[in-house]
């Protein structure tokens, strides 16, 4: 990772490798599966506790850089615009400041957050920093750090989702359940809006408003639908969810598992806060599709894509 401390660039795109790192089964074992790899509630168990001090097994090391993160990195770089990099974990270890820049990018997965990395989020926002998430499922499970034997810090990622923690009861601020589970009810809807949805927000994306500043030179018109342009995860909005005042909804698509709603937030003297809501935004940039989803697009998405990211791009400065 090319990354520099003491940059005050633009935009700032952030890895996140705390959510690489949960999904990671090297050496046996993930947040996710067991030493067996059999997979949590299917007779496995998961771990709660892994290390970085291991390689990533999927995409040849790169964990999600290539599918859900690059296509992003490559329109910026194409674009010339004023990016510096980071990850999750610098945010977490204060050696990035998120105010030292206009727009904070989260991409396609940005789920494991400890409470430092949401504290800086939150921050920033009321310090008018915008932030884009562009993608699904952020900032829902709460983990923590430990050095590892050599006393490196943050080198092993904690997250036990329940009141098993041992944290639960020797330090309780510390406990690793889902941000919007008690004891925190710090749900996601309270910075874009919009809580996750489900696994499965495969359909088409109902375009309003395409007269809008998300749509500016897509072509398109109000009431388009864009054929297998979601998949993975979503969030959805509702009015019942705690929120900050004055979101709106960009688009309200209908998927398998409910809806997937585009949402925007501006509050007076607030950073911008845009979420997609999608998991497939950012491989959206690309015609490159993930083989698993196997899908025939009828037309071009990535034009759409990219005129819409280059319009959140504008629109967060």
């Amino acid at each position: 990772m090319i990354r520099s401390h003491r940059s005050t660039a633009t935009y700032l795109y952030m890895s996140s490798v705390t959510t690489w790192q949960a999904y990671n089964t090297f050496g046996g074992a993930s947040l996710y599966r067991d030493d067996m790899n059999q997979v949590a509630g299917a007779g496995g168990r998961r771990a709660v506790r892994v290390s970085y001090n291991r390689p990533y097994v999927t995409a040849h090391g790169s964990a999600d850089l290539l599918g859900l993160e690059f296509p992003l990195l490559f329109l910026c770089e194409r674009d010339g615009l004023d990016v510096a990099y980071c990850t999750s974990i610098d945010v977490h270890s204060g050696k990035i400041q998120l105010t030292d820049h206009r727009t904070l990018l989260s991409l396609g997965h940005d789920e494991y957050y400890s409470k430092e990395m949401r504290a800086a989020v939150i921050s920033a926002i009321s310090a008018r920093t915008n932030i884009a998430f562009l993608g699904s499922n952020y900032i829902y499970r709460r983990v923590r750090f430990e050095p590892d034997a050599n006393g490196v810090p943050n080198r092993f990622m904690i997250n036990y989702r329940t009141l098993d923690d041992p944290a639960a009861i020797s330090n309780p601020s510390l406990t690793t359940m889902n941000w919007q589970l008690n004891p925190y009810a710090a749900a996601p809807s309270l910075i874009s809006g919009a809580n996750y949805g489900g696994i499965n927000g495969s359909g088409s994306l109902h375009v309003q408003n395409a007269n809008g500043w998300l749509w500016k030179d897509t072509g398109l018109r109000s009431g388009a639908l864009l054929p297998r342009a979601l998949y993975g995860e979503f969030n959805s909005y509702s009015r019942n969810d705690p929120q900050p005042p004055g979101v709106k909804v960009l688009a309200h698509s209908r998927v398998a598992e409910g809806y997937s709603d585009i949402t925007y937030v501006h509050e007076q003297n607030r950073g911008q806060v845009f979420a997609a809501n999608m998991g497939s935004w950012i491989p959206n940039l690309t015609n490159l599709i993930p083989v698993r989803f196997n899908r025939h697009v009828p037309i071009d998405l990535s034009t759409v894509f990219e005129a819409a990211t280059r319009n959140v791009l504008t629109r967060l400065v």
